[in-house]
Order: C-alpha cells, then structure tokens, then sequence
C-alpha cells in the first residue's frame, strides 16, 4: 500500500493548500523545479512528451515542470522508467522499485548557495541508501564534486536525511522513521550561513551547523530515483516535489509543505 489517510491535521493542511500555487514562489527568477504530476497534463509515457499518462500502471517518461526554468524530469530509456500508480487513497505517484528505475533533469545552474527541498516520499525497505533526489554523481563523503545536495529516503537505515556540501559535506538525518513509511520531507540548505534543517511533516526535526565550506550550489543535472542513473535506487514513490534556490519564509513554508501534503496524504 503507497499512501496514508487524511486525518485532522491533514484537512487542515488542506485546507491550508487551497488557492496556493508554489510556480507562485518563483516570482523573481528563482531556479528549481515544480513537479505536480498530474496525469495528461505533465506526465507523458514517453520521453517526447507525446503520449500522456492517462491510467495508473503506466510507464513515465516524462514529468514535465511548471516552473524553475527546466522542462522536466527525463528518462529515455523504456526499461529505467517509473510507473505512474495510485496509492490506497487515489493519490497519483511515481513508484521506483530500487532496481533500475530513475529520472534526470538537464544540468541546473543553481547559482545560489541557498536550497529549500520540499516532496512527498515513500520508502519501502530500509535496506539500502536510496536517492529521491541528487544533484551531480555523488552528493557523499566520497564524491569530489563540490555544490551538490541530496535528498536520501533513507540516507542511513530507519531515516530519512539530506546532504548539503559547499566545498564540504554536512548531513541531518530524521532518525526513528522505519519503513515503510510516507511523509512530507523538507531539506533547507545554506553555505555561507552553515544551515542544514530537515522537517518531516510540516515540524523541525533535525538539524546541523557543521561547515559546508565555501561556494555556492553548482551547475549539475537533477536526478530522481537513482545516484546519476547508475546505482542507489529508491525503493518506494515519489509525489510531487518542489525545490528552488532561496530559503522560505514560514509563510510560505507553511503554505508549500500543505500543498504537497494534499496531494501525498502524510499528514
């Protein structure tokens, strides 16, 4: 099962998302991305962009972007792509089964050192890291790339994390989050100020103030479901997604994480 019923907080949190549009937080020229995943109007089976999804269990090819400055997340290959589904409570996703199926987006010249993440996720095992999102080919330790992020379902074990690196790498984890599971996860980062923040479900959860070092998010393409296409498969579904280049404030904070909660069912 993909998804979790609306409860209290989720009607509230619903009823928070009414009228809000989050291409509206892109007003300045922000860069970034806004996924909403809706079937025949931004999700294709094909890469082209020619044959919408019209019906859960159907590969995607494309989920197209409504703002940031990209068209959309991209993959070419039959075999690698996603299935669109719907989770128990009829709310579309892209289920990734950790083996092969993944998603990119052409490089994104972030310039900015700042970064807010905000997407729904399902994780089904805890087995191994998985990548929901990643910019460059290894946000880790090891990568020698510098400027990248990463959003990690999960980054350890029974947790959910991201990854900030300016010239180095600082991490938060959101411990005690055994699969499966599905949340509303927010990753907020900024270099120069040594910021890391990790919200689940619309509350601060973790936190880091080690040094990112020097610079500014760099010019990489975006993955989704995978490490640069080659390993560190999500095992679980994405919902929709948003992600720009400046840091929130808690207005508009509150208003992007109830928007992607009315259409993930977390909360």
């Amino acid at each position: 099962m993909l998804g979790l019923g609306l409860g209290g907080l989720g009607l509230a949190a619903a009823a928070r998302a009414q009228g809000f549009d989050p291409s509206g937080l892109f007003a300045s020229g922000e860069i970034g991305w806004v996924e909403p995943m809706i079937p025949g109007v931004t999700l294709f089976q094909d890469a082209a962009g020619t044959i919408p999804v019209t019906a859960a269990g159907q590969p995607v090819g494309l989920s197209k972007f409504t703002a940031g400055g990209q068209i959309g997340f991209v993959q070419a290959t039959a075999a690698n792509r996603p299935i669109y589904q719907l989770d128990a409570q009829g709310r579309g996703c892209l289920a990734h089964n950790g083996l092969n199926q993944w998603m990119a987006a052409a490089a994104i010249a972030w310039g900015s050192d700042e970064a807010t993440i905000c997407a729904g996720v399902r994780k089904l095992s805890d087995a191994a890291q998985g990548v929901v999102f990643e910019t460059g080919t290894n946000s880790g330790g090891g990568g020698a790339e510098s400027g990248v992020f990463a959003l990690l379902a999960p980054r350890t074990a029974a947790d959910f994390g991201v990854n900030f690196k300016g010239s180095q790498i600082s991490a938060a984890t959101s411990a005690g989050q055994a699969a499966p599971k599905t949340v509303v996860v927010t990753g907020i980062g900024k270099i120069s100020a040594d910021i890391i923040r990790l919200r689940i479900n619309g509350v601060p959860d973790a936190q880091s103030a080690a040094d990112q070092g020097l610079g500014s998010y760099g010019t990489y393409p975006l993955y989704a479901g995978a490490r640069a296409g080659t390993g560190v498969y999500l095992n679980g579904a994405r919902y929709p997604s948003v992600g720009l280049n400046r840091l929130l404030t808690e207005a508009e904070l509150a208003q992007l994480e109830a928007w992607v909660n009315a259409r993930t069912g977390a909360f």
